[in-house]
């Protein structure tokens, strides 16, 4: 979970080397103009489900133990 227009990211997410973020903040405005021009790479529903080979043990919840598939 992130409050993205306030600026707060959780610790255990990783940014990209190279990334700078704003300082956390109030802002106003949609998020497009949080944003500015993105690209959608993936995206999810909650009628989907995603495949188990798709999740890594770092996607995994902190409950939930690992598996292996055979």
């Amino acid at each position: 979970m992130t409050d993205l227009a306030s600026g707060w990211i959780p610790p255990e997410i990783d940014i990209p080397v190279g990334m700078q973020l704003r300082d956390p903040a109030k802002r106003r405005g949609d998020l497009e103009s949080l944003l500015g021009e993105v690209t959608v790479t993936a995206s999810y529903t909650r009628l989907h489900q995603v495949p188990p080979q798709m999740m890594t043990s770092r996607s995994r919840l902190p409950h939930e133990p690992g598996r292996d598939l055979l």
